[in-house]
């Protein structure tokens, strides 16, 4: 693993921050802001992606994909050494300032708290990525290369948010996002199978508008020229936490998928929560007093969950059958509420947890809830 897959991992994974220092040092009219090569490179990943599965798979036997990569290498290295040696001639002919400004900008000092956010930011749409994929597979339809979908659109949002443009504007995601969410946890509380088709959609899209803000906000928060290969490793590593929870701590402490709704309830705060360089959100109000707004916030939130738990209760005392106009009693104020606080996040994204706790007591197979105790006992829990 360490030969096969480590070192050319290590040494393809290396060649992007390099090339952006190196092409921020060239005197090029773009050299201010090289993060657009960084769209560039997951344009190519994501060529890969889809590549791999529909043409050279089907196509090549393995020792023909072998010595195509062999090429690949042998091409990519000779690019790598053209770089270099149109950096050295450039050099020498970039004006005075230019090179001045690429060295003034090491000054600039990032915080632990900056850093922190950097990794939170990766490490939520990683977590969500797997999470989705996870749930999709086991849940709500098993195909073959369903996996694709998700990452594939994981890899789209950064060619999206590190583009020269804003093509996607941020007050539509932003206003999007709690529609998909409360649509979706609703469907998750109704453990819906139906149609297959427009369910995937929903997850989908909820997984792309989340990842997108996330990653939306990690490229408005990036550092100057000088500190962008710090920036893009605080990303790899929140990116690496986030498929280690998923993968090996998620398995030992839940029982069942639920790392997918605590990356989507992190990733709803985190998308919506105030953006990185002291500027809020459109739809989020400025408190007057942080400290008994976030106490209020959690307060509020659990009203949603309460709501689900009491007309569990009401349907279970009853004794009614669960049948769609049930659930849709059940979940559907609720679900209301919730939307209400959405110009919150942290009381929006705790409401949708708090939705998703209760859901877990509702049977759309046997009945409501089990007994009154049953619900009690949860909501004590």
């Amino acid at each position: 693993m360490a030969v096969a897959v480590g070192a050319p991992f290590f040494a393809v994974s290396t060649t992007s921050p390099l090339l952006q220092w190196w092409f921020a040092a060239s005197g090029h009219r773009r050299a201010a802001d090289p993060c657009f090569l960084y769209a560039a490179s997951n344009v190519g990943s994501l060529l890969a992606l889809l590549s791999y599965p529909l043409w050279l798979e089907p196509n090549l036997s393995l020792v023909q994909q072998s010595r195509l990569w062999q090429w690949g290498y042998v091409a990519l290295a000779a690019l790598l050494a053209a770089c270099a040696l149109g950096l050295w001639k450039s050099a020498s002919r970039a004006p005075p300032d230019v090179v001045a400004s690429v060295v003034a900008r090491s000054v600039e000092t990032l915080s632990s708290r900056r850093r922190f956010r950097w990794v939170l930011l990766s490490f939520a749409p990683s977590s969500l990525m797997l999470g989705v994929t996870t749930y999709l597979s086991s849940e709500v339809a098993v195909a073959p290369s369903l996996w694709i979908i998700p990452l594939a659109l994981y890899l789209l949002t950064f060619v999206l948010v590190f583009a020269s443009r804003p093509i996607l504007p941020e007050p539509l995601l932003v206003r999007a996002l709690p529609v998909a969410l409360v649509a979706l946890v609703m469907v998750i509380n109704l453990q819906a199978t139906q149609p297959i088709g427009w369910l995937m959609l929903l997850h989908v899209v909820a997984f792309f508008l989340a990842t997108m803000l996330c990653h939306g906000r990690l490229a408005a928060d990036r550092p100057e020229t000088a500190h962008l290969t710090e920036f893009f490793l605080w990303m790899s590593v929140g990116g690496v936490l986030g498929g280690l929870f998923n993968a090996l701590l998620a398995p030992v402490l839940f029982r069942s998928v639920a790392e997918y709704p605590v990356g989507l309830v992190l990733a709803c705060f985190l998308a919506l929560a105030p953006s990185a360089r002291g500027q809020t959100a459109p739809i989020t109000p400025t408190a007057p007093n942080p400290n008994a707004s976030l106490r209020v916030d959690v307060l509020w939130s659990a009203l949603p969950g309460l709501l689900i738990l009491g007309l569990l209760w009401a349907a279970s005392t009853a004794r009614l059958h669960p049948d769609p106009a049930l659930a849709g009693l059940i979940f559907g104020p609720p679900a209301l509420v919730c939307y209400f606080f959405s110009r919150r996040p942290l009381r929006f994204a705790l409401g949708l947890g708090a939705m998703l706790l209760a859901g877990n007591l509702f049977d759309g197979k046997k009945a409501a809830c089990s007994t009154p105790r049953a619900v009690f006992s949860a909501s004590i829990v």
